[in-house]
C-alpha cells in the first residue's frame, strides 16, 4: 500500500478507499476460475471449502459475488483486511457458507446478510457499523463478534433479543459499552440466551474488566515453628560469626584453637540447612553424597589444613556479607 502524503486531509471513508488501489494487484485480472485455482491449489473448485482473499469491492471494483459462484460449496470465507463497504457485495451464492470473517474491511452495512443462509458465525470486528438492525431476521447465526466497531445505541443491543440462535456475541470496544449504566450484568439480563459474552462465558465472575478466577488457598493453621524465626535467625547469626572471625591465614599454633571454633559452626550450619531442606529420600533408593570436607579433598580431622582452602575463604567473605545483611535488617526492624 502506498503511504499516505505529508498535509494530506483526511478524507470520507469511502473516497479514503478508493486511494488504495495499489493493494489487491494481486487479482489484477478479477476473481476468476483461473485465479482461483492457482490460489487454492485446487483444479476442481467444487472441491473448495475454505479461502482466504484480499479483495477491493470499492477502488478497484473487483465482483467478489464471483467467489460464491466459483466455489459453490464454500463454507468459510475470509476476506479480513479488505476493501468492502457492505455485505451485499457478496452476492447471493453463499448458499453453503457457515463462517464469514471481514475484520478491518471498512464495512458500514451489514444489510445482505440473510442471503447467507446458513451462516453460523460472523466476525466483523473493527469496522464502522452502527445499525446491527439486519442481523435480526437471520435464523442460524450463534456467534457474532462486533469488537471495535461504532455501535452506540442501547437499543441496537437489546434488539438482540430477537436472535433466538445467537450463543456468543463480541461487543467489547464499542462506544455504547462506555454509556452509563451499560454493564456486563445488564447486557447478560436483556440477552438470556448469551452464553458468554466478550470472550468471557456467563457463569464466569468478572469485576473492574478483569476475569476473576477462584485464587482463593487453604492456609491451614499457622506453622508451629513460624513463632521461632527471629531464634533460627539469630542462632545462624552466631555461628556466621564464629565462622567469619577465624583468621583466614592463622598461624600454625593457633590454627587448632582456632578452627575447632569454625569447623564447629560450619558443621552447625549444614545441619540446619539439611534440617530446613525436602525430606532426605531412603538410603536404599538413594547413595548418600559425600561430605563437603570429603569433596574438597580435605579431611576433618585436619581442620588447620582445611582453613587455609580457598573455599573455606570464600564461604567466610560470604558469612561477613551475610552478617552485614542480617544487622542491616535487625536495624530496619527496629
Amino acid at each position: 500500500m502506498t503511504s499516505r502524503p505529508p498535509n494530506l486531509p483526511t478524507l470520507p471513508l469511502r473516497q479514503d478507499v478508493l486511494l488504495s488501489k495499489t493493494v489487491f494487484e494481486e487479482i489484477d485480472d478479477g476473481i476468476s476460475e483461473e485465479f482461483l485455482r492457482e490460489h487454492t491449489g485446487v483444479y476442481d473448485l467444487s472441491e473448495v471449502d475454505f479461502v482466504d482473499l484480499k479483495v477491493d469491492a470499492v477502488g478497484a471494483g473487483q465482483r467478489v459475488e464471483s467467489v460464491g459462484e466459483l466455489l459453490p460449496n464454500l463454507q468459510q470465507l475470509r476476506l479480513s483486511q479488505s476493501h468492502i463497504c457492505t455485505v451485499r457485495d457478496l452476492g447471493t451464492s453463499l448458499h453453503n457458507l457457515k463462517v464469514l470473517w471481514l475484520c478491518r474491511c471498512s464495512l458500514q452495512d451489514l444489510g445482505g446478510i440473510t442471503a447467507l443462509p446458513v451462516l453460523e458465525e460472523l466476525y466483523v470486528s473493527f469496522n464502522d457499523i452502527t445499525d446491527l438492525s439486519p442481523l435480526l431476521s437471520h435464523e442460524a447465526i450463534q456467534v457474532v463478534d462486533v469488537e471495535g466497531n461504532m455501535v452506540d445505541d442501547w437499543d441496537e443491543v437489546q434488539s438482540l433479543e430477537a436472535m433466538a440462535s445467537l450463543r456468543e456475541l463480541n461487543l467489547s470496544w464499542n462506544p455504547v459499552c462506555k454509556q452509563e449504566g451499560v454493564t456486563r450484568e445488564k447486557i447478560l439480563e436483556a440477552l438470556p440466551m448469551l452464553e458468554v459474552l466478550d470472550d468471557i462465558p456467563r457463569g464466569q465472575v468478572v469485576e473492574n474488566d478483569l476475569v476473576q478466577t477462584d485464587m482463593s488457598v487453604d492456609l491451614g493453621e499457622p506453622d508451629a515453628a513460624a513463632g521461632s524465626d527471629d531464634e533460627e535467625l539469630s542462632g545462624v547469626a552466631e555461628l556466621l560469626q564464629q565462622v567469619a572471625a577465624t583468621p583466614r591465614c592463622a598461624p600454625l599454633e593457633l590454627a587448632d584453637v582456632a578452627e575447632e571454633s569454625s569447623f564447629a559452626a560450619l558443621q552447625e550450619l549444614r545441619r540446619r540447612a539439611g534440617a530446613q531442606a525436602s525430606p532426605k529420600p531412603k538410603s536404599e533408593d538413594v547413595e548418600l553424597a559425600e561430605p563437603l570436607t570429603a569433596r574438597l579433598g580435605v579431611s576433618e580431622e585436619t581442620p588447620a589444613i582445611y582453613s587455609t582452602s580457598s573455599a573455606v575463604a570464600a564461604f567466610r567473605e560470604g558469612a561477613a556479607r551475610a552478617i552485614s545483611e542480617v544487622g542491616n535488617l535487625g536495624e530496619d526492624a527496629g
